[in-house]
């Protein structure tokens, strides 16, 4: 047996990085510290993926194979937060602007649910915790609103993006729950694709290791999520604590 720990701080913040948890479950109208009490920010995950060029191409066109070509003039709005991510986190502090804004779309009750907690009416923990995050769902809202006066085109697909968005930061995480399974097909099952992970360098190692457990041992790697997850103190090793679920090939 060995002692193994999490501290707060740098520990607690690369599991958070690398690995999804009880958010890649929610349902779009639940709020993660209402449901479970507690909160784990993947802010620094996301900013990641939004500031690396390497991640950002796959982004562009993963978003572009998603919707539909109603929705291009999209792209140049994605783009240009991304080259001013760092404006946008250090400068946006708390979620006024955007709420000044929200507040002249005729957002639908559903959409509605997806940014706010219906318990207290506030926003979701996730964009409370990142306030960036929600200001460029609604950049995209604002010019989804720019480009048809009529309001058709905002009614037709303003849920579906914020959806969109809502699930890609909730389940974006470099090591899947059922890492690397053909059989599985949802981001939070298998991970993130290679252009993505592979800006995390810690995550290069632990796919490593996964592979080699399936092919040297016979394992599938499975239930692997935050909860599961701790570091050796010596070396500061990502160690997988629940093999219980793991899976012969």
């Amino acid at each position: 047996m060995e002692i193994l720990d999490v501290q707060q701080g740098y520990q607690h913040e690369l599991i958070s990085i690398l690995f999804g948890g009880f958010n890649t479950a929610l349902k779009p109208y639940e709020d993660e510290q209402e449901e479970s009490g507690t909160f784990r920010s993947r802010s620094n995950r996301l900013y990641m993926l939004f500031k690396k060029e390497e991640s950002q191409q796959s982004i562009f066109q993963d978003f572009y194979s998603g919707i539909s070509p109603d929705l291009d003039f999209l792209l140049p709005v994605i783009k240009e937060f991304f080259a001013f991510i760092d404006g946008y986190v250090s400068n946006i502090k708390d979620n006024t602007a955007s709420e000044d804004s929200l507040r002249f779309m005729s957002l639908s009750d559903k959409a509605q649910t997806y940014m706010y907690n219906w318990v207290n009416g506030e926003f979701k923990t996730l964009f409370k915790d990142a306030p960036w995050l929600l200001t460029f769902i609604v950049k995209q809202l604002e010019a989804l609103q720019k480009e048809d006066k009529s309001g058709m085109l905002f009614a037709q697909y303003h849920e579906s993006i914020i959806l969109y968005w809502l699930d890609f930061y909730r389940k974006s995480s470099p090591i899947g729950i059922h890492d690397s399974d053909p059989r599985m097909y949802t981001t939070d099952e298998k991970g993130l694709d290679q252009e993505k992970w592979q800006i995390f360098k810690e995550a290069s190692s632990i796919k490593q290791a996964i592979k080699d457990l399936k092919d040297i041992a016979g394992l599938k790697a499975r239930d692997m999520h935050d909860k599961n997850v701790m570091i050796r103190p010596q070396t500061g090793d990502v160690v997988i604590v629940d093999l219980g679920l793991f899976k012969k090939t």
